[in-house]
């Protein structure tokens, strides 16, 4: 019993254990792909990545005399990764592009800047803007970049003295969170361990029939109250089981009473034929007709015997067949006159037909 208990702790501990790490891998897989992105190659990368490459494309913008060029390497980034390029001048002007989106405009002021900034997109929801700047000579310039992928940008803002306090206890937090689901777990697989030997002994006490009803509570009340009928079935059935032999034990003894019953005065005039030779004819056949009539009683107790045992197994004997009724009625009449009981009688038996 006790290492049953054990086995029903480990147990549900386990399936405890497994569905919080379930949960805990649904997150990690939710949050891997809020935080990853897949390339235009096929390839996945962190969700940042198209902003650390507008950050390093900077590097790609070169100028020579006045003109604005890309180098060789970045148009192959460009090229190989699908992004489309802007360049603009200090008053928003596009002055040198690369595979730009239809979408994009000649020329931008201020606010569509901004706006293009925070929105990262105009209509295009499939494509993703990302601005940067270089500065050639004191003069800034603007450079668009457009990812064909679809990135939201998130901004929040935090009450700096607590967060630069939290994390240094959120590990703290979240592992005191991890050690009470755990405790949770073992001290619930305990209890329901508990209620389930509780359970176990009482199925016990049904079959030994010393089961004492049990008042139904807790979340186990409707197995007690199927305990508690079954323990009423099985107690009724008892008491049936009790009568039925009783029955039977009377219904015994009443057969065994009324079969000794005919066998009493076949003994006693079997006995007086033996010692005496029976007297004269008549009284022999006086005797023999009482013997007679006895075993005849005697069968019928036993064809009755049989016969009830035939009824209570479905062994009914029933047997049709085709027969001559005058044949059978005057051969029943003969018999009936060749009863000692009968033998002074006349039976006038008539059928026009067989």
């Amino acid at each position: 019993m006790r290492k049953s208990g054990y086995r029903t702790v480990f147990h549900i501990y386990l399936i405890f254990f497994l569905a919080m790490l379930g949960a805990i891998l649904a997150a990690s897989g939710l949050l891997f792909l809020l935080i990853t992105v897949r390339r235009p190659d096929g390839s996945l990368a962190r969700s940042n990545w198209p902003q650390t490459f507008a950050g390093e494309f900077r590097e790609e913008i070169m100028f020579d005399g006045g003109a604005v060029r890309v180098s060789r390497e970045g148009i192959r980034l460009l090229r190989d990764n699908g992004v489309g390029l802007q360049i603009l001048d200090s008053s928003g002007a596009d002055i040198a592009n690369y595979q730009k989106p239809e979408l994009a405009r000649e020329t931008y002021s201020r606010a569509d800047l901004l706006r293009l900034s925070r929105d990262g997109r105009w209509e295009d929801e499939e494509t993703t803007a990302f601005i940067g700047s270089v500065t050639e000579e004191g003069e800034e310039y603007l450079y668009i970049l457009y990812v064909p992928v679809n990135i939201s940008k998130v901004t929040m803002y935090l009450n700096g003295e607590r967060f630069a306090g939290g994390k240094a206890v959120i590990l703290p937090v979240l592992g005191c969170l991890f050690l009470t689901v755990v405790i949770s777990g073992l001290l619930y697989g305990i209890l329901t361990t508990r209620a389930m030997r509780q359970v176990i002994i009482s199925v016990g006490d049904v079959s030994a029939r010393s089961y004492l009803p049990v008042q139904k509570r807790g979340v186990f009340r409707d197995l007690y109250s199927s305990l508690n009928g079954l323990d009423e079935q099985i107690r009724a059935s008892d008491r049936l089981k009790e009568q039925t032999d009783r029955m039977r034990e009377e219904w015994i003894a009443n057969i065994t009473h009324d079969l000794k019953t005919p066998l009493s005065p076949i003994r006693g005039y079997a006995e007086v034929l033996l010692e005496d030779g029976g007297g004269n004819e008549a009284q022999v056949r006086q005797y023999a007709g009482i013997v007679l009539k006895n075993a005849s009683y005697m069968e019928c107790l036993i064809d009755d015997l049989k016969l009830t045992y035939q009824l209570e197994n479905g062994m009914l004997p029933l047997r049709a067949v085709e027969g001559d009724v005058v044949r059978f009625l005057r051969e029943l009449a003969i018999d009936i006159l060749n009863a000692p009981d009968y033998e002074e009688r006349t039976i006038r038996f008539e059928a026009g037909q067989e």
